[in-house]
């Protein structure tokens, strides 16, 4: 019995064969690799939107969280960086074309954010600036517009995915609304940033609130510039 040799063009197709095969095999390993193996336990938040405002604001993260059943208020949540060397100021934002209403982590009301330059500030989740709008057109899983309107860098609009406050996003809802009866003055002050290091502070709560004032506080963030 004798076995007869491939073709060289035969054996050129049994090679491209096999290459195909392994790779196929692969790209679910590899995908697994990218992912982290377990990319909930990373609290990797996927479907966030980002967007550029001028040419020294950054947008980051950028989502619309519900109360964990999935009804309104929600609460934005936007990481701002600022990598001019001129603070601008966050003067309003519509979510749905609704306003939001700015507090201190403490609950306190503001009128508006002011992003340090070099800076960053933190808007939603625990310890951070709250913007917090009281009705929304869509429910969760859907997309929303969002309308940031800065003092220098002007306005932008993106659209947003909405999530509810469970999962990775349980500490990212809305914050409990202030009482009717408080008219605070207060800030907001970014942590400072270390030189050497990328702007990534977020704001906490140092509000005071003043017998009698009434409600025109201005939400401020300071940090040190990066280098």
């Amino acid at each position: 019995m004798s076995l007869t040799q491939p073709s060289a063009r035969g054996a050129r197709r049994l090679r491209r064969g096999v290459a195909a095969a392994l790779i196929i095999a692969a790209a679910p390993v590899l995908a697994a690799c990218a992912a982290g193996g377990d990319a909930q336990s990373l609290q990797v938040k996927p479907n966030l939107a980002a967007t550029s405002v001028g040419t020294t604001l950054q947008l980051n993260g950028v989502t619309v969280v519900t109360t964990a059943s999935g009804s309104a208020p929600a609460a934005l949540n936007a990481n701002i960086n600022n990598t001019g060397g001129t603070a601008d100021t966050l003067q309003s934002v519509t979510i749905g074309g609704s306003p939001v209403t700015f507090s201190g982590a403490g609950g306190a009301g503001v009128t508006d954010v002011t992003i340090p330059a070099g800076g960053s500030v933190i808007i939603g989740g625990q310890g951070n600036a709250q913007a917090v709008v009281n009705s929304l057109p869509v429910q969760a899983g859907q997309y929303t517009q969002v309308v940031f309107q800065f003092a220098n860098a002007g306005q932008v609009t993106l659209n947003a995915l909405v999530n509810t406050a469970t999962g990775i996003y349980a500490s990212n809802g809305p914050a409990v609304p202030p009482s009717p009866s408080a008219a605070p003055t207060g800030t907001v002050s970014g942590k400072p940033v270390k030189p050497g290091t990328s702007a990534s502070a977020g704001a906490t709560a140092s509000t005071t609130a003043k017998p009698g004032a009434t409600a025109s506080g201005t939400a401020k963030a300071t940090a040190s510039p990066t280098h």
